[in-house]
């Protein structure tokens, strides 16, 4: 494990010509509102329903975790195909398992999510405008829109905190009630692992937001749960899975690669905030 300095110490490392990236992890959303964020309390409002087994594999595996379950049952599946084939069917169902489990923790964090915006105070905003503010690009890997719910406070101090997801007005219908991704802009903040507004539409990854609809993001998103559709994640459990994931969408590669050349350069600092996993498993998918 990498040695853990405090923030001011790293703080001290940096050139104050140098540039400056931030990583964020589910540290981040929990030290807001850890009676939401945090694992246990997503497991205590997972709707298992479908699964009614599942709790029982939590239960043997020792853990709320949900991504240490579904790394574990695809592990399982894919060992059962090695110790005897006639078992596929056994392994095909760990593997809609491990499905159902990534869904119900997207639900989970959509149900639990803080309905509106004004439901953080404006102090605990300019905080954390304030700690972000210090960061050239922001890359985060939590599902919330906490931070971008922070990005959006932009009459808060301090002002100019540069925010760009790369996300537009589709060009050829302006007039859409979503805004799109664009891959010729420059973007300043990246979801590595998806989010709760962001959706893949096969032709375009869109983003939900409220000046387009006049009805608040949670809102849109529990609607499209409701409807079966889920949105951008990147839930799996295994480091290779997670990666073949994110090669297939074109907005997460195109984050990866970006903040793999952040990690690259020499002439660049790294600060990572509320995860656990050091940076170069992070960024090469070992």
């Amino acid at each position: 494990m990498p040695t853990v300095i405090t923030f001011d110490e790293a703080t001290k490392t940096i050139p104050k010509d140098g540039k400056c990236h931030l990583l964020l992890g589910n540290g981040f959303s929990i030290a807001l509102k850890p009676d939401i964020f945090s694992y246990d309390s997503l497991y205590k409002n997972a709707d298992f329903s479908k699964v009614p087994h599942v709790p029982k594999v939590f239960g043997a595996l020792g853990t709320q975790d949900f991504e240490t379950v579904i790394r574990q049952l695809q592990d399982a599946a894919i060992i059962l195909g090695v110790y005897d084939p006639k078992l596929a069917t056994l392994a095909n169902k760990l593997k809609q398992d491990a499905g159902a489990i990534k869904d119900a923790l997207v639900s989970a964090v959509a149900k639990r999510h803080p309905d509106r915006p004004y439901d953080i105070s404006k102090e605990q905003y300019a905080a954390c405008r304030a700690f972000l503010h210090r960061f050239n690009r922001i890359f985060t890997l939590n599902y919330d829109v906490l931070l971008y719910w922070t990005l959006m406070q932009r009459e808060l101090d301090p002002p100019g905190l540069d925010a760009d997801d790369g996300f537009r007005h589709p060009e050829q219908n302006p007039d859409l009630p979503y805004v799109s991704w664009q891959q010729a802009n420059s973007a300043t903040v990246h979801y590595l692992h998806g989010a709760l507004h962001l959706f893949d539409q096969g032709s375009e990854v869109i983003k939900y937001t409220w000046s387009k609809t006049d009805v608040a993001i949670v809102d849109q998103i529990r609607q499209a749960l409701d409807e079966n559709k889920y949105p951008l994640f990147v839930a799996e459990g295994t480091s290779s899975s997670k990666v073949t994931r994110i090669l297939h969408s074109g907005y997460l590669h195109k984050a990866l690669r970006s903040f793999e050349a952040c990690c690259a350069s020499k002439a660049t600092k790294i600060v990572v905030f509320g995860h656990s996993e050091p940076v170069p498993e992070i960024c090469t998918g070992r």
